[in-house]
């Protein structure tokens, strides 16, 4: 059993997502039920649409997962709490997962670095690498 954890799905997306499974014989594993145990379908935090993205940079590798760079100018916007959100998408535009980052009491750029190997791709699905990010900046914390 494995659990998985994205902290933030856009509205009206379906989330496509590989999980490895090592096992002694995984030539009889037939199937692998995936559920739901916990979801929170109110983000409580507000985006702040004013925000630009300075800088960004992202590394994916299909066995190493994805590290994201970036800095954000805020732009004049003055949040008690920024939470800076990573959306990662595949060549097909599939939405593959997310990462996020908050910082309390944020100077008027932050700057964010995270990563996570919990996005993975099989390398031999070549139309499934995650190659384009897309980055959320929210006023609170989710």
């Amino acid at each position: 059993m494995r659990e998985g954890y994205c902290p933030y799905i856009p509205a009206n997306t379906v989330w496509k997502d590989y999980t490895r499974y090592y096992t002694k014989t995984p030539d009889r594993l037939e199937y692998v039920e995936a559920r739901i145990i916990k979801s929170d379908l109110i983000v409580d935090a507000s985006e702040i649409e004013a925000a630009t993205v300075v800088s960004s940079d992202m590394t994916a590798d299909p066995e190493g997962g994805i590290d994201l760079t970036a800095e954000i100018d805020l732009q004049g916007a003055n949040p008690d709490t920024v939470t800076i959100v990573g959306l990662f998408y595949d060549v097909q535009g599939r939405f593959r997962g997310a990462i996020s980052s908050f910082k309390r009491n944020p100077a008027a750029t932050v700057a964010m670095s995270a990563g996570t190997i919990s996005i993975r791709t099989p390398p031999n699905l070549q139309g499934q690498q995650v190659d384009s990010h897309k980055i959320v900046v929210l006023d609170g914390f989710i």
